[in-house]
Formats: structure tokens, sequence, C-alpha cells
């Protein structure tokens, strides 16, 4: 039997829609390591990319409501030193290792081909 299903607690429009953040939701982790304390008991997930053409994956952060609040706040986690910011490669996957720091796993084609795999270990900028 189980438990019933809740509602969602964190979604988002499509990147044609006004505030549309991108085409689909990647999962991630609730951030329980060291290195980036502002993010500790907050959930790290992306979307795999902003449109079809150019790889543009958004790396995410959704921040617990209190009680009684339904969708939790998400906000985009800016990478520095990239352009804008931005990501730039296509997002496929998160993995965590056993201190709770967090990887994100990108690529730069579309489907299961290619050879432009990457994995990235999210750590705070340099000088913070």
């Amino acid at each position: 039997m189980g438990e019933p299903l809740v509602d969602p607690i964190i979604e988002y429009a499509h990147p044609e829609l006004h505030g549309g953040i991108g085409e689909a939701v990647v999962g991630g982790y609730m951030y329980r390591g060291k290195a980036l304390r502002q993010f500790s008991g907050q959930y790290i997930f992306g979307d795999w990319s902003t449109n079809f053409v150019q790889p543009d994956g958004t790396l995410l952060v959704a921040t617990p409501r209190e009680q009684g609040r339904k969708l939790w706040r998400i906000e985009e986690v800016r990478v520095a030193g990239n352009p804008g910011g931005r990501l730039h490669h296509y997002i496929v996957g998160f993995g965590e290792d056993a201190a709770g720091e967090l990887y994100v796993l990108v690529k730069d084609t579309l489907g299961p081909s290619g050879h432009t795999g990457k994995v990235y270990k999210l750590v705070a900028p340099h000088g913070s």
C-alpha cells in the first residue's frame, strides 16, 4: 500500500513560458558536505538545458519552506569564472561522495554518443 503521494515541493516552467528555467529536471541531492556550508540542508539539482541547440544546463538550489508553505524557493547557482555564470554544458546527472560533497555530470552532445562527458566537483570559488 505505501504512503499517499504529496503535492510537489519544486516546480518551474519551460523556457518558452515567462520565468521558465529549462527543458528537463535532473535530480540532485540534499547538500550534506562541508565545503559549501551556504547550501547546507538545501537541495542542489539541475536542469538539462535551456534549449536543444546549445548546451546550456542550469545548476539550481532549492530551499525548504517553513511547515505549511507549499513550494520551495528555487535559485540559480552561478558558476564562477564562466561567462555569464552559466555552466555551458548539458547536465546529465549528479553524484555524491562519502563526505557529502557533490559532483555534476555533463556533456556537450545530444543523445548517448560522443566523447565530451565531464565530471565537475562543486567547490567554493577561489578567495571565498
